[in-house]
């Protein structure tokens, strides 16, 4: 899992994934690699932070 700041940064971290499982790991997959990304909404309450 990455986090990123922009939808732009977070594709062109996918394309350069997605390069190096080609050239690296087309011998151990089956088929195309598949990247599954969206959108995540996170809350974080006082209580939480606290307690680490």
């Amino acid at each position: 899992m990455s986090l990123f700041e922009s939808r732009e940064a977070a594709l062109a971290d996918n394309e350069r994934a997605l390069a190096w499982i080609r050239g690296s790991l087309i011998d151990v997959i089956n088929g195309e690699p598949e990247i599954t990304m969206g959108e995540v909404l996170a809350v974080v309450s006082a209580h939480n932070a606290a307690i680490g």
